[in-house]
């Protein structure tokens, strides 16, 4: 059962990463710092790629800003130091924007 619902949930990440490569592709331009969508986009672009998006289109948005790694046809877009990510510019708007690579790391001292 358990190992059923990890193959799901790969299987729904490359889904989503599939709707996001192709709201990408089709809205950067080289050198971009930004590039905007909206939530119809998710929709729009799945029909494209003959998808069944799921009814909470906020699902894929939110798996994306807070769950999973950008796929790297998007991430490779970024220049040496900086990385990809989601922002909300408002309801139903986003943006991906470039920002610095600063992972979070633990601070030993705290532990």
């Amino acid at each position: 059962m358990a190992r059923l619902k990890n193959e799901m949930a790969k299987k729904q990440k490359q889904i989503y990463a599939s709707i996001f490569e192709k709201i990408f592709e089709s809205k950067y331009k080289p050198g971009a710092k930004e590039v905007d969508f909206e939530s119809g986009d998710i929709t729009k672009f799945g029909k494209k790629l003959k998808i069944d998006v799921p009814k909470n289109v906020y699902d894929v948005v939110y798996s994306f800003r807070h769950r999973a790694i950008l796929p790297q046809s998007i991430q490779s877009k970024a220049p040496k130091g900086q990385v990809w990510l989601i922002r909300s510019r408002g309801p139903s708007k986003y943006r991906f924007e470039l920002v610095a690579d600063r992972p979070i790391v633990p601070n030993e001292q705290m532990a």
